[in-house]
């Protein structure tokens, strides 16, 4: 029991990792495209 209970919060964290990973990555993206083309040439 104790050990599932360890390896299930090591997958726990192993998924925030990835997805905090990944949402950071998104930022990135999404902020050098908004950089590359202005807001403004987006919208019109």
């Amino acid at each position: 029991m104790n050990y599932d209970w360890f390896h299930n919060k090591r997958n726990v964290e192993k998924q925030v990792i990835l997805h905090v990973h990944f949402y950071m990555t998104f930022k990135h993206l999404i902020f050098n495209l908004t950089r590359k083309y202005s807001i403004t040439d987006v919208i019109s």
